[in-house]
Order: structure tokens, then sequence, then C-alpha cells
């Protein structure tokens, strides 16, 4: 079903009541730089994943700075995401993730990817 390593509009989290919902009673881990919000739920898309990138607008005061993060965060996901739904699919359930970015510095994008990895694998683990 998932073949493609894409990220369509169907896997971003964009409503306000589960947002409010994962943070509120979602469990949480810190995978430094990152801080990862996950909640069980029952999405309103077919998919296992929906997923949000959020960065702080107090550490990085220009757009720009904050948009080119969320992107390197969202690419580096969505290149390694499949292990993830893999293990959603096999135990058919769906799941809501923040993964809010908690560092003061523009980071390289190799350096966010190996960070996603070992974050990506932590929550598969505590699935």
């Amino acid at each position: 079903m998932f073949s493609r390593a894409t990220l369509s509009k169907s896997e971003r989290l964009s409503r306000e009541q589960l947002i409010a919902s994962l943070f509120e009673a979602g469990q949480s881990f810190l995978s430094p730089p990152f801080l990862i919000y996950y909640q069980f739920t029952t999405l309103p898309e077919a998919v296992p994943v929906q997923v949000l990138a959020t960065v702080s607008k107090r550490k990085f005061a220009k757009a720009t700075d904050r948009n080119l993060i969320k992107r390197r965060i969202k690419e580096a996901y969505r290149t390694n995401k499949l292990p993830l739904y893999e293990k959603l699919i096999s135990g058919n359930k769906q799941l809501a993730i923040a993964i809010l970015y908690n560092e003061k510095k523009i980071t390289s994008f190799n350096d966010i990817e190996s960070k996603i990895k070992v974050a990506l694998s932590e929550l598969i683990k505590r699935i």
C-alpha cells in the first residue's frame, strides 16, 4: 500500500482537535535535538501515521529559518518512515506524531536525518 516514500497531505497532522489531544494526553520522549509526542488514535484518513513538524518561534525568529528546518525534518521523516509504517500496519493501529525541534542552531540535513532515524527507532521500540 505504501511502497513509495512520499509525504502526502493525508499523512500530515492538521486537525486542531487531534493536535490538542496529542499535546494534552499523548506520551513523549526526548531524542535530542527532538522532542517527540505520540498518541494512538483514530485518524480521519486511512493512513497509519499523521505527522506534524514544528520549530519554536522563540528560538528562530525568521520564518525562513523555521521553514528550512521543517523541510529538512519532513524530508528525513519521509525517507525513513517505512519501518514505522510496517509495524503499525501489522498491528492495525493508527498513530499521531508531533516532532518538535529543540535546538538553538540550524542543523545540517545529514545530522537531522541521522537523529530522525534514532528517534523513529526509539518510537518503534515504544509501540
